[in-house]
C-alpha cells in the first residue's frame, strides 16, 4: 500500500520548481514514502510519481482550467530525472480530440528505460495505447459514479484508478463511509490492482495503513502531501 504525489500543474515554472524540488530532496522523500511495501512491478528502489493531466476539451466540459500537455511534463522529466528511476502512473483525463494529441506525440516518443509506466485512459482507447505504448501497462480510470457496480473480475484488465471524488473538479470531500467501501473492493478483487484519486489526506491514508495490508491497493495526494513534503523538507 502506497502513497503518491500527484503532480498536476498549469504552468512550466511551477512543474520545473515541483520537479527539481523532488530531485534534490530524493533520498529523504524516498525514505517516507516507501515506509510501505509494493507490489514487484514498481521498485521500492524507485520514485513514485501521479501525473494527472486535463485535456482542452475535458477541462471545457467540466469547466476547470486545462493542465499541462502530455508532451511538456514528459519532455520536463527527462530533463530532470533522464537517469532516475522512477514509478510513473499517468492519469488522462481525456476527451477524443484530446486524445489525438495524445497519440500524435506517443507515435515518437522514446521510452526512457529508467521509468516504469502505467496510464490510466478511457476504456475505448485501451487498445491504441497498448500499440503506442508496448513498454507500458496499459489500465482504466473510472470517475466516482462509474465504478461503484462496476464487476472488475468480468474485465481482462487488471490496473484500475477510481476517482474517489469527480473527476477533474477541486474543493470536493469523499463520503464519509468511503474507506470501507474500498478496502472490501480491494479484498474482493485481489487479482486487481487499485489507485485511488481524490481527496486523499496523508493522515487519513497512514491510518488505513496501520489497519490494512492490501498490496493491491494504493492512493493518490495532492494537496495534502506537498503541504506535507514541503513541511518536512523546506524549499
Amino acid at each position: 500500500m502506497s502513497i503518491y504525489p500527484s503532480i498536476l500543474e498549469y504552468s512550466d515554472t511551477q512543474l520545473n520548481q515541483k520537479l527539481l524540488f523532488l530531485k534534490q530532496n530524493k533520498k529523504e522523500i524516498l525514505n517516507f514514502i516507501l515506509k510501505q511495501k509494493h507490489p514487484d512491478l514498481y521498485p521500492s528502489s524507485h520514485l513514485s510519481l501521479h501525473l494527472d493531466f486535463i485535456g482542452k476539451d475535458f477541462a471545457k466540459d467540466r469547466k476547470v482550467m486545462k493542465s499541462l500537455s502530455l508532451e511538456t511534463v514528459f519532455l520536463e522529466l527527462q530533463k530532470i530525472f533522464a537517469k532516475t528511476k522512477l514509478n510513473l502512473t499517468i492519469h488522462l483525463m481525456n476527451e477524443l480530440e484530446d486524445y489525438k494529441l495524445d497519440f500524435e506525440f506517443l507515435k515518437n516518443y522514446k521510452q526512457n528505460k529508467n521509468w516504469n509506466y502505467i496510464f490510466y485512459v478511457n476504456f475505448n482507447y485501451t487498445t491504441i495505447y497498448k500499440n503506442l505504448a508496448p513498454y507500458a501497462e496499459i489500465g482504466v480510470w473510472l470517475d466516482y459514479d462509474k465504478w461503484q457496480n462496476f464487476d472488475f473480475k468480468k474485465n481482462k484488465i487488471n490496473d484500475y484508478l477510481l476517482m474517489t471524488v469527480r473527476a477533474g473538479v477541486s474543493g470536493q470531500l469523499k463520503k464519509e463511509n468511503l474507506t470501507t467501501q474500498i478496502t472490501e473492493l480491494a479484498i474482493r478483487n485481489s487479482k486487481k490492482n487499485f489507485l485511488l484519486d481524490g481527496g486523499w489526506q496523508i493522515d487519513e491514508i497512514q491510518k488505513i495503513q496501520k489497519k490494512e495490508n492490501s498490496t493491491n491497493l494504493n492512493f493518490v495526494s495532492y494537496t495534502s502531501f506537498w503541504n506535507k513534503l514541503y513541511s518536512i523538507f523546506p524549499n
